[in-house]
């Protein structure tokens, strides 16, 4: 039923983005699919036809295009931001320099920029789904590149001062004070998807890599259950698709409860359903007394659960990818606490790395026919393709233009 939905739902983005995106390349007649979503990047010539060489529609898009590869990542970091999280988002930000470490590791010429939002969609709806300003610095997005408007040099250091939210200590401290914690009903996936309902054209690099990074001790909506249209895995990767087309190569990367990790489930909920509080000085755990309870001064702790949900989004099915650019990512085990995150945040960066010499294509070309032109000196490069995925043997130089030519089925 949801596949016939977001079928649905992709043909009208479809017929709307014919209307907008005509002024954007260089069309000719007979736009289809593809054609609309096709965007020049580069203000290079590029053309899309729907005619064959003698002028006959042939029911194909011949797509020929340049591409510059440019090594942008854009990272955004959804951290639950609820009781319970804070030794979480320490771990975090204890081993993000390994995180950075791997991303820039023998590649000084990855350009990086980072956001943070919090999976609490709650209260305020004007606010779920901002970008939360980086601590101390006045801005809401930083980068590594000199040539980023968002450069911080201390770029590491404001990552780490943010990703620790007071707000989730304050609830700790108070004894899971329901006014002074955030939702209980923890929704990362209806996170990024009201981040992508906001635009954020600033923070989306043309001929960049969108990965998600989503950190949390509970699946969407707390439990899994429930789940609206905002909240499924198929909306958010048809809402990348509908605003960037099948090009835009992106992962949804998880530290979470891994499903099916009963041991771990159980360690973080050691404390379920009991009375606790954190000390505000010593920041450790403890169980409340009868007096504290009676007081109301303390509440119930909060109960981790299964990851369900966004393993389908690490691992996503045919039906969850659609026609969207989307990769696989790394699910990571929040339970294994700080020396694991070092390792946990490693394997993420390195999978990411992996696609630094691969092309996202708007299409599996027709009969898997592409021609595929390099620079003179680089020609040496040999390159195959998976579906829509184009593979060169070995990474390209930063400001290489690659030529593509292909066909793509017109479907409309």
């Amino acid at each position: 039923m949801w596949g016939k939905f977001f079928k649905a739902l992709v043909l009208m983005g479809f017929s709307f983005g014919i209307y907008i995106g005509c002024s954007e390349v260089n069309f000719e007649e007979g736009i289809g699919p593809v054609c609309s979503k096709f965007r020049g990047d580069n203000d290079a010539k590029t053309s899309c036809l729907y005619k064959d060489a003698e002028g006959n529609e042939d029911g194909y898009e011949d797509l020929t295009y340049p591409t510059k590869i440019l090594r942008r990542l854009d990272l955004l970091f959804v951290i639950d931001n609820s009781g319970s999280m804070y030794e979480d988002q320490q771990n975090i930000a204890r081993n993000f320099d390994r995180f950075i470490r791997e991303i820039t590791n023998s590649d000084a010429n990855v350009s990086y920029q980072i956001g943070i939002i919090t999976a609490d969609v709650s209260g305020d709806k004007h606010r779920a789904g901002t970008l939360m300003p980086f601590e101390g610095s006045g801005r809401s997005i930083i980068s590594n590149d000199p040539n980023n408007p968002y450069y911080a040099r201390d770029a590491v250091t404001l990552f780490k001062n943010t990703i620790k939210r007071k707000e989730t200590l304050e609830c700790e401290t108070s004894g899971f004070d329901p006014e002074k914690c955030t939702s209980k009903y923890e929704s990362g996936i209806a996170a990024v998807n009201a981040f992508l309902n906001r635009g954020n054209s600033s923070f989306f690099r043309s001929n960049s890599r969108f990965s998600i990074i989503i950190v949390s001790d509970e699946d969407e909506n707390s439990r899994g259950e429930k789940l609206k249209e905002n909240n499924l895995p198929e909306t958010l990767s048809s809402k990348v698709f509908l605003r960037f087309g099948a090009s835009k190569s992106f992962s949804v990367n998880a530290i979470a409860v891994v499903p099916g990790d009963l041991a771990c489930l159980d360690k973080q909920n050691e404390r379920c359903g009991k009375f606790y509080k954190k000390n505000p000085s010593t920041l450790e755990w403890n169980e409340c007394t009868i007096k504290e309870i009676i007081n109301k001064k303390c509440h119930k702790y909060t109960c981790a659960n299964y990851a369900n949900t966004y393993a389908k989004l690490v691992s996503p099915s045919d039906d969850i990818i659609g026609d969207s650019g989307m990769v696989s990512g790394v699910m990571g085990n929040i339970c294994k606490g700080a020396t694991d995150y070092n390792g946990h945040l490693g394997r993420i960066a390195r999978e990411i790395k992996t696609h630094q010499n691969k092309l996202q294509l708007h299409c599996a070309p027709i009969n898997d026919a592409i021609t595929v032109e390099l620079p003179r000196s680089l020609r040496h490069i040999s390159y195959s393709k998976s579906g829509r995925i184009l593979i060169f043997s070995q990474v390209l130089p930063k400001g290489t233009i690659v030529k593509l030519k292909y066909k793509c089925l017109r479907s409309i």
